[in-house]
């Protein structure tokens, strides 16, 4: 994403000019920025790649500091492989997959993150499903990146439930990054406990550190809510409320907070400060109510449900399409089309401004500027935990070991840390596409 998070600790008390470098230009944004254009109606680019599109995420995970385009599939359709598009400098990806995993699964959602500090993003995916469909469960798989790429095979995986989504975070705040993982298969599955899985000196363990209440999680993601500089944990569920877990050196083993409401369906979320309170708002898609909330406020109140009709509400993000310093709601559907419902003076507006030409059953959103043209340098320094764009390049750390999460990069507390970050004001967006005989798309803009 393109605009900075809420208030956390240093965030904009960052100044270029006060930096140890002394190099002003590190965080000064380009006074010769090309305009924002408008995106594309059409994707511009297509995968070769003919499977149940699921996952997706920009990471990368060779090292050589071009992001690369990770797309896992399966769903709960066909076991299918996690594959991997290698970015470069000319900004074009190849339709063919560079590296293609040989497990193949019922892969979900995927999160990127650098769990043994080796420099090069490692790949965190969800088997919703086991070997045998439905009423198998499955479990999650880590593929470590490397200058060569990932291996062929898993080098971490456990089992024994189903999930279908789960995020990388710094859940106990010693500098690492943990696991996260939404559990629950609605269809024909029990309510299972969600989970917590701890880095210890660059790895995973085997067994959860926390767990929740049984209940059937679609997604997750680690944010500051309370700018207490920790970061807590908000599932999207299905059947019972979304629900959030406030950190208090560890998590609580009820919700602190829980979405109002009698009918739930969660599939997706997305978090970032919509209406310019400083704090971070919370975006859900229910794909069996047909609708998208958006949670505003400290406490988390609806303030804005998605006009029009009901859609199989699917992949949200919220991100700045437009280039205006706003974070607009970003929708899409199953057998539905992109929206995008913009931001003005901090309320989403009532009547779509964009939607693609073309249908998919959508699954996931990932923002990158491909060719780079439109990245502006910035900084941020603080103790412990620091906000940083969602969907930047962070391009120096100091310390160099700090962990970078979605959206934050955080270090032991006590401890100063230092950012200085690429963003971008014109991401060009990928889309997973559960259609196989579509193919991932990417939306890209001049």
């Amino acid at each position: 994403m393109t605009v900075l998070l809420p208030l956390l600790v240093g965030l904009l008390g960052c100044d270029p000019e006060a930096s140890e470098t002394g190099d002003d230009d590190a965080c000064t944004p380009r006074a010769d920025a090309p305009a924002v254009s408008p995106l594309p109606r059409s994707p511009g680019w297509i995968s070769d790649e003919r499977t149940y599109g699921t996952g997706l995420g920009w990471g990368d995970v060779n090292g050589d500091g071009w992001m690369d385009l990770v797309v896992a599939s399966g769903n709960d359709m066909v076991p299918g492989p996690v594959s991997v598009h290698l970015g470069n400098a000319d900004g074009v990806l190849a339709t063919t997959p560079d590296w293609r995993s040989d497990t193949e699964a019922y892969y979900g959602h995927l999160s990127l993150g650098d769990v043994d500090g080796d420099g090069t993003a490692d790949i965190a995916v969800s088997r919703y499903l086991g070997d045998d469909g439905f009423g198998a469960p499955g479990g999650v798989d880590l593929y470590h990146g490397g200058p060569a790429g990932p291996g062929a095979l898993p080098d971490w995986t456990v089992g024994g439930f189903h999930s279908f989504s789960l995020a990388f975070g710094d859940g106990d705040g010693d500098g690492d990054l943990d696991l996260a993982v939404a559990v629950g298969e609605p269809y024909e599955g029990v309510p299972a406990p969600d989970r917590l899985y701890e880095n210890v000196a660059g790895s995973l363990g085997a067994n959860p550190v926390w767990t929740s209440e049984a209940a059937f999680s679609l997604d997750v993601a680690f944010l500051d809510v309370d700018g207490d500089a920790d970061l807590d944990l908000v599932f999207a569920r299905e059947g019972a409320p979304h629900a959030r877990y406030d950190n208090a050196d560890g998590y609580p083993g009820l919700p602190d907070w829980e979405a109002g409401g009698a009918v739930f369906g969660g599939n997706s979320l997305d978090f970032g400060d919509v209406d310019g309170d400083g704090f971070p708002d919370l975006l859900v898609s229910d794909t069996v109510v047909g609708i998208a909330t958006l949670y505003c406020g400290q406490a988390w109140q609806p303030c804005w449900i998605r006009p029009g009709d009901p859609m199989y509400a699917s992949a949200v993000s919220l991100v700045d399409v437009d280039g205006d310093e706003d974070l607009d709601a970003v929708l899409g559907s199953w057998w539905g089309r992109v929206e995008v419902w913009s931001n003005h003076d901090g309320v989403l507006a009532e009547v779509a401004s964009y939607r693609s030409a073309t249908d998919a059953v959508i699954e996931a959103f990932a923002w990158h500027d491909m060719d780079g043209l439109h990245e502006e340098p910035g900084c941020a320094a603080g103790t412990g935990l620091v906000a940083i764009p969602r969907g930047s390049r962070v391009v120096e750390l100091d310390p160099p070991d700090a962990a970078v999460g979605d959206g934050y990069v955080t270090v032991p507390s006590g401890v100063e840390v230092d950012v200085r970050w690429a963003r971008s004001r014109q991401l060009d967006l990928a889309v997973s596409n559960w259609e196989p005989e579509d193919g991932t798309w990417v939306f890209e803009r001049d």
